[in-house]
């Protein structure tokens, strides 16, 4: 789990896959935006 409320996994990410039960792009948080273009680059670099 990456982030949890309440107790909850709101956010989990298992290899190349990174899963969220809310819209982050609804909101003017870029943490995640900006988590995801890491993985993006990593990744790219990994291959």
């Amino acid at each position: 789990a990456l982030a949890r409320y309440d107790g909850a996994v709101v956010m989990a990410r298992e290899g190349n896959v990174l899963v969220t039960s809310f819209h982050p792009e609804l909101t003017d948080d870029l943490r995640i935006h900006r988590y995801f273009t890491e993985m993006v680059e990593n990744y790219e670099r990994e291959v």
